[in-house]
């Protein structure tokens, strides 16, 4: 009787050991997509079409400084042969300095007492916008996109210094325009390569060491498919939410996302599993779903 007791918990121990790890990877197609036969988008024109007030920034430097920025993140190629198109871009930037002077009260260590000083003070907004045009090799307009970025320096914590003690008007602590816009541009940059390459979502899941060595063994060697068939097949044996887990994983990670997306919703509502795989499986769902519909062209 000892020994059964002790073999059964033993095995709920095993159970819940850690199992393989799968690796869930799922390529979108852009939001602007290319017809086919074009390859990977590269850098047109890009141009600051206008800055506020003008003697701010250097709109020639700074047009450079966007081209590379766009020219580094259009550099992942997505291996589609054919002929490029182009990404065209007109800046719009605006900078505002609002610059003056309060009065506050300091200790005085040698008088003893407070004193009124003044002191100067700066509030620097830089404001981005920029209008992209995908254009095909023949010039016609594929698709358009508009990029915001603002930046208020009154809400930047770096402005308040290492420990967040300073004032947020401190003009010392202000960055210039330039390296804010610098800044903008590298990230206007990436949401635009974002919109015009395909997007990898890619997860990492660690599986229950439950299901049987089948599931398992497939798993550990990359063989989704097969391992999401050993776990079901061990589901319709015997109900276990942590091998419905592993099927959910595997299901998703060999790309059969209706399977995935039911059996995540259902071990996010067992009450047998803990709540961070609860969550994992609230996660997969959610994803699962969203996954299928933009392969589906919802």
């Amino acid at each position: 009787m000892a020994r059964t007791v002790l073999l059964t918990m033993l095995g709920a121990l095993l159970a819940g050991c850690a199992g393989p790890v799968a690796a869930i990877r799922h390529t979108l197609p852009p939001a602007m997509p290319r017809p086919d036969g074009l390859g990977t988008p590269e850098p047109g024109e890009v141009v600051i079409a206008r800055v506020q007030p003008p003697e701010r920034i250097d709109a020639a430097q700074q047009a450079d400084a966007l081209a590379v920025c766009l020219t580094a993140h259009l550099g992942v190629a997505d291996d589609r042969p054919g002929p490029s198109p182009t990404v065209d871009g007109e800046a719009y930037v605006t900078v505002k300095d609002v610059a003056g002077e309060r009065t506050i009260r300091r200790w005085n260590a040698e008088a003893g007492t407070t004193e009124e000083t003044t002191i100067p003070t700066l509030v620097r907004t830089v404001d981005l916008r920029v209008d992209w045009t995908l254009r095909g090799p023949d010039g016609k307009t594929l698709g358009e996109a508009e990029t915001r970025r603002s930046y208020n320096s009154a809400a930047d914590p770096k402005v308040r210094g290492e420990l967040g003690l300073d004032r947020p008007d401190n003009p010392a602590n202000v960055p210039s325009a330039k390296v804010i816009l610098s800044e903008q541009c590298r990230e206007s940059a990436a949401e635009l390569a974002s919109l015009v390459l395909p997007v990898d979502v890619e997860v990492s899941i660690e599986l229950f060491a439950a299901g049987g060595s089948d599931g398992l063994n497939a798993a550990a060697d990359g063989h989704y498919a097969a391992a999401a068939d050993a776990f079901k097949a061990a589901l319709d044996e015997r109900d276990n939410p942590q091998v419905l887990f592993n099927y959910a994983a595997t299901a998703e990670a060999a790309g059969r996302l209706k399977e995935a997306e039911d059996a995540w919703a259902e071990a996010a509502s067992s009450d047998r599993l803990p709540h961070e795989k609860r969550n994992i499986a609230r996660r997969g769902k959610a994803r699962a779903r969203r996954v299928r519909q933009v392969l589906s062209g919802q």
